[in-house]
């Protein structure tokens, strides 16, 4: 009977090491900037960029459609106890790079140009750096 609850803890404890680790290896820096995936926050209320830039309702509900379909597909990936962890972050990356192409293809030229204004805006404040001219 011991033995059998000792087995148990320790694979509860093991299952709860290996996750801990999967999401730390998730979080850690991935290569350089330009081989990351962009990342978008989402800001709520009326300085977030989503509201800066004046989506129509049509707009609003395909990039919802879009964060729903992203969010299910990292899901998955997460969920998928075959990939190892650099496996699980590449596809992440992917699915996140896919993910900014469709939203680009739903925004105007301007809001286009607008979003990346204010994301280098963003990583400037962020970085503490100067945006890059040109």
């Amino acid at each position: 009977m011991k033995r059998s609850a000792m087995r148990c803890l320790l694979i509860v404890v093991f299952i709860f090491g290996m996750t801990s680790l999967l999401a730390y290896a998730q979080t850690q820096d991935n290569g350089t900037p330009d081989q990351q995936a962009p990342v978008v926050r989402h800001q709520r209320g009326p300085n977030s960029m989503w509201q800066k830039l004046n989506l129509t309702d049509d707009q609003k509900a395909k990039m919802k459609d879009l964060r729903q379909q992203t969010q299910q597909q990292v899901q998955a990936v997460r969920n998928d106890s075959s990939l190892t962890p650099e496996q699980s972050a590449a596809k992440i990356r992917e699915i996140r790079r896919n993910n900014m192409k469709r939203m680009h293809s739903i925004l105007t030229p301007e809001q286009r140009k607008q979003m990346q204004q204010m994301r280098r805006e963003r990583r400037q404040d962020r970085d503490g750096n100067p945006p890059p001219q040109g």
